[in-house]
């Protein structure tokens, strides 16, 4: 629903699968939820979420999270604070 822009929608069905299964990606997409909805502070806390709920040692997935707020960033039209997290 994030791909088709029912934002709304969307936030309240990974709303609910964070609450059933709280991990690091169904907190990212939260936050990407959060992003596309101009809600910045609450991307970052569910970002932030995200990565403390990491697991495993591949960087693969903290890399994703990184590249997704650098672009919550550049989206809001803060593009120094986006290439930290580029």
């Amino acid at each position: 629903m994030l791909a088709t822009g029912k934002y709304d929608e969307a936030l309240k069905l990974l709303e609910s699968d964070y609450r059933e299964r709280p991990s690091s990606n169904s907190a990212a997409m939260l936050a990407l939820a959060h992003g596309r909805m101009d809600h910045v502070a609450e991307a970052e806390k569910r970002f932030d979420e995200a990565v403390s709920k990491l697991a495993g040692v591949s960087p693969s997935q903290l890399a994703w999270i990184e590249f997704e707020r650098g672009a919550l960033y550049e989206r809001s039209g803060d593009a120094s604070r986006a290439r930290v997290w580029y």
